[in-house]
């Protein structure tokens, strides 16, 4: 059962429930389509039958209000604003440009980096 609001905002639809599997490529809204739940788009490459409607489809990913692992998803979504020219720095780790200056990055905005 999808959540009723995602449908009765005319927006793109929410994934199904916490208990389906869906594989697919995250994508990262742009700044004015970020909302405050965190959420990213999953563009659905494969779904159990039940779902199939959904492959090829681009939905809502969010934490859900009833996950356990919700107080940790707000516990670890924070400003990002990068201190010094993150290349200078001498490490080679994956700095996510895009989200320099982004206020309430959630966990899941921050895990597409290109």
């Amino acid at each position: 059962m999808r959540s009723p609001g995602c449908l009765a905002r005319k927006q793109l639809p929410c994934a199904p429930p916490k208990s389906v599997l869906l594989a697919g490529r995250v994508i990262l809204p742009a700044r004015e389509q970020r909302r405050e739940d965190g959420a990213v788009f999953l563009e659905v490459h494969n779904a159990p039958p039940a779902f199939a409607e959904l492959r090829g489809r681009t939905v809502w990913l969010r934490i859900s209000e009833g996950s356990l692992a919700l107080e940790w998803f707000r516990h670890e979504t924070r400003n990002v604003v990068f201190s010094q020219d993150p290349d200078s720095a001498g490490d080679r780790r994956l700095h996510p440009d895009r989200l320099n200056g982004w206020d309430r990055v959630s966990p899941l905005e921050s895990t597409k980096t290109d």
